[in-house]
């Protein structure tokens, strides 16, 4: 009796951890195909770098839809080339119950064009 409350105890203090683990994987996006950016030509020649944020939705085929530029820095030198290779993105689509859902989702896209000024 004493090792089963001792086992049940365990059992009750783990299963927080366990649940927050199944969460977690919930949860997760996962990429399939991601295509990289095009970096805008101009930006590149005078070694210009930045990032974009957009936040768009996952639709139950995996494919992206209603993408939308957050913010960005400098503003609207990359925004363009983000959306479009945003566009261009497929994931794993989220389960619930055995059913694909939408879910919505947010990316910074860093650019850097690794020359030195």
């Amino acid at each position: 009796m004493k090792h089963l409350l001792a086992s049940l105890l365990v059992a009750l203090l783990l299963a927080p951890a366990v649940f927050a683990e199944e969460e977690e994987d919930k949860n997760r996006i996962v990429a399939i195909e991601r295509a990289e950016p095009e970096y805008p030509k101009k930006a590149f020649n005078k070694c210009i770098e930045g990032h974009v944020v957009v936040r768009f939705i996952i639709a139950t085929d995996g494919t992206t839809k209603d993408i939308e530029v957050l913010s960005s820095r400098p503003q609207n030198v990359f925004d363009k080339a983000a959306v479009a290779a945003v566009e261009k993105w497929r994931f794993e689509p989220r389960q619930i119950n055995g059913v694909a859902v939408q879910r919505e989702a947010t990316q910074r896209l860093v650019f850097e064009p690794g020359c030195t000024q």
